[in-house]
């Protein structure tokens, strides 16, 4: 393949800055890491207290990458009468509030920190706006935002086709065209690849830890390499559901909770009710995210499920679950000891800005809320609230992190708290899921409350089964469990995945 172009407004004596990244913050680079930018998460992290809004992923390098300067790629086209094509990469951090500039450190949309040079090359020449983020998604990925950012490429006359997007994001083409763009999109999951390559790596070598000596994370500090993953083989696995019916320790529902979200919430109050004893299941106390002991029982009403929660911890397998991230951290035993995951992906709601509260409240509902209030005051208050727009839900977010694909790699059935329409997409891109074994009509449900319900519903249906029916569920699914780890260690080649970037950005 031909080398990529990549231009930047920055290059520094030890390597490239992140294009549109705020010049108040580069005497940081410079002092903490003479401007290598790539190992001043540490120093800014330690300055700042935030994670860097935007970075320099090398996600390109492998497939071949030449990086410029904007001076050096004006002179190409000026004074060597060179033609070729080039992107101007913008590549958002952890979430996207920064990109559009909703965060208290900045001044503004990062994307408005782009040279008016670079800008003059993109609209006029051989230029192209790149927008990559398929590090993380969800947060942020509203349409206000969207809708901000392509009018100020308008105000701008950059046109459409001169823009091109990479995100983690099953919905993001739906997303776009509803806005009216003719934007170039492409969605593809760098946590599917990462996460691929982690367990193939693990099956060559079981001694290999994904995070080598002194990794820095800037999610959770330093990380010491130590704790490493481990997967099934697929004969053992056999053997082992051959022998369940032998077995009365194997638990039903596996279950991780580290930050609280009202979806998990629900899902761990339906485990309550079916008894703690029958799953395992973890959370930390200190995790609550600003969510109340008074909407927590006015919305879910399980006292005992709340003091459990904010007064004890539950450790499966990592003592300090705050310090974990998405690969190298977990423990394939977990996996053989219960029947199915319930995952809790890190987006649910529709439209993820406004969560749970999204849908309109019951009158009983909105009066628990505003307890204090007199009868008339809250019923007066109710009548507006009603009369309020319901925002729109047609702009959806179809971010899956890696914790769809850990199941999968350790075959393991799942059910999925998920964005609706979740299992197509994986089906769409290989792998199979667990109907009719499962009653996953829940993922074709738009409506969030009601996929919830539908959710917990085939959560109860699993529970009531008997052992006998539970172990034949296993064998009834091990074609689907075998099939799902060879297609995920399939993914792992990078080559394949990386052409498919490689041809999208150089489509005619």
């Amino acid at each position: 393949m031909e080398n990529l172009v990549f231009g930047y407004d920055i290059i520094t004596c030890n390597g490239e800055m992140p294009n549109c990244f705020p010049t108040k913050f580069f005497e940081t680079i410079r002092v903490g890491t003479d401007w290598k930018f790539n190992d001043s998460g540490k120093y800014w992290m330690d300055k700042h207290n935030v994670s860097w809004p935007l970075y320099n992923s090398g996600y390109f390098d492998n497939i071949g990458l030449t990086k410029k300067g904007i001076f050096d790629i004006c002179n190409d086209r000026v004074i060597r009468q060179l033609t070729y094509k080039w992107f101007y990469p913008i590549e958002p951090f952890g979430d996207l509030y920064s990109l559009f500039g909703e965060k208290d450190f900045l001044d503004g949309p990062l994307y408005e920190n782009i040279s008016q040079k670079a800008l003059d090359e993109i609209i006029n020449y051989n230029g192209n706006l790149l927008i990559h983020y398929s590090i993380d998604g969800g947060l942020g990925a509203e349409r206000k935002h969207f809708d901000k950012l392509r009018k100020w490429l308008i105000s701008k006359n950059v046109p459409d086709d001169k823009v091109y997007l990479i995100f983690s994001d099953f919905e993001i083409g739906n997303s776009l065209n509803k806005l009216g763009t003719n934007y170039k999109y492409m969605c593809h999951s760098q946590a599917l690849l990462n996460k691929a390559n982690e367990y193939y790596n693990i099956i060559k070598d079981p001694d290999y830890s994904y995070w080598g000596n002194d990794s820095y994370e800037p999610q959770v500090g330093k990380i010491d390499g130590l704790v490493k993953s481990s997967v099934h083989n697929l004969d053992e696995l056999q053997e082992y559901i051959q022998d369940c019916a032998n077995r009365d320790t194997k638990q039903d529902f596996l279950f991780f909770m580290r930050h609280w979200k009202w979806e998990r919430l629900f899902i761990i109050d339906a485990l309550f009710k079916l008894g703690l004893d029958n799953s395992k299941v973890s959370w930390n106390k200190k995790q609550q995210c600003g969510i109340t002991k008074k909407d927590f029982l006015n919305f879910i009403d399980n006292k005992k499920l709340y003091k459990l929660l904010t007064t004890t911890n539950s450790i499966l397998d990592v003592e300090d679950i705050n310090l974990i991230a998405g690969y190298g951290f977990e423990s394939g035993y977990l996996y053989q000891y219960t029947y199915l995951s319930i995952i809790g992906e890190s987006i649910f709601w529709q439209p993820i800005e406004s969560g749970f509260f999204n849908k309109k409240l019951s009158w009983n509902e909105f009066r628990k809320k505003n307890k204090g209030l007199s009868t008339k005051e809250i019923s007066q208050k109710y009548k507006n609230y009603k009369k309020d727009k319901i925002k729109d839900t047609d702009f959806r977010c179809g971010y899956l992190s890696e914790k769809i694909w850990k199941p999968i790699a350790h075959c393991h059935p799942f059910i999925l708290v998920g964005p609706p329409k979740s299992l197509k997409y994986i089906k769409s891109i290989g792998f199979k899921t667990f109907s009719p074994y499962l009653d996953e009509s829940y993922d074709n449900e738009l409506d969030d409350e009601k996929r919830l319900k539908m959710i917990i519903e085939c959560i109860n249906n699993f529970a009531n089964k008997s052992k006998s029916e539970k172990d034949d569920f296993l064998k009834d699914t091990f074609s689907i469990i075998e099939h799902n780890q060879k297609m995920l260690l399939s993914k792992a080649n990078k080559v394949v995945e990386l052409t498919k970037l490689y041809n999208f950005l150089n489509k005619k």
